[in-house]
């Protein structure tokens, strides 16, 4: 049973419920290259996050780029990776695109979005009581000296008002309004394999809020009855591309 509410405990149970059990209640698997991917370059700007509250000055990009390439390489060995079986012939070359991606995007990152950072706090990790039984917690990337989130992504480039309709913002700024009793400014930077950067600003309201509580509260009541229901047939999630357990899963007939 979980002990907290986490944003990515709830959206895993958004996509597919069955994947969200087996990931958060039982027999979890090694991630695909797509996560190991952004959590070295997660990694990597934390490290630089953290150092710079003291010393206002960014890591050299050559450190950067050696810490982010030794957390993939690393992190892959030692925890092994999710991949489909129509991708075996093109490992090698799906790894290597893997690690390009992170350094390179650690490239854009040092050159167009961390001067403009000041942190005080890093990779904060925040737990409020709702009033359900379960607490909301998060780990929040960065709060800027002007108390705004940040949240760092490499990935695809984000669709048209993208960040005005994802979730995340909605849950970690209710995590900080139950602190600070202040709905703060959101912004996401968004670095997509091409290095354009994406800047996303992006704020939230008591009514977003209150649609969210609802659904943790449904979320709650699910996984307290052992209810967790699978993603609808046909979904991007559901096939093996995408879900690291679509070959024992019982909803597609293995």
């Amino acid at each position: 049973m979980l002990s907290n509410v986490s944003f990515s405990a709830l959206n895993s149970w958004f996509l597919c419920g069955e994947s969200c059990k087996r990931t958060y209640f039982g027999e979890r698997f090694p991630p695909g290259i797509s996560a190991y991917r952004g959590r070295s370059f997660h990694d990597t700007v934390e490290v630089n996050h953290s150092q710079k509250i003291d010393s206002n000055l960014d890591l050299k990009l050559d450190y950067m780029q050696d810490y982010c390439r030794d957390q993939y390489v690393n992190s892959i060995k030692n925890n092994g990776y999710f991949l489909p079986k129509e991708d075996y012939p093109y490992k090698s070359k799906l790894l290597n695109q893997g690690l390009n991606h992170a350094v390179g995007a650690i490239k854009a990152y040092k050159e167009k979005i961390a001067p403009m950072l000041h942190p005080i706090k890093v990779e904060l990790y925040m737990k409020s009581d709702i009033g359900l039984g379960m607490p909301i917690s998060g780990r929040l990337d960065l709060i800027d000296s002007n108390g705004k989130i940040r949240d760092f992504k490499i990935g695809k480039k984000k669709q048209k008002n993208w960040e005005h309709k994802d979730l995340q913002p909605t849950f970690y700024s209710l995590l900080m309004y139950l602190k600070e009793k202040k709905i703060p400014d959101f912004e996401y930077n968004v670095i997509p394999p091409s290095g354009d950067v994406q800047v996303l600003p992006t704020a939230r309201t008591f009514e977003d809020f209150k649609i969210l509580i609802q659904h943790i509260k449904l979320f709650i009541k699910d996984i307290s009855a052992g209810v967790f229901r699978p993603a609808q047939p046909g979904s991007w999630i559901c096939t093996e591309k995408y879900c690291q357990y679509f070959s024992t899963c019982k909803y597609v007939g293995n």
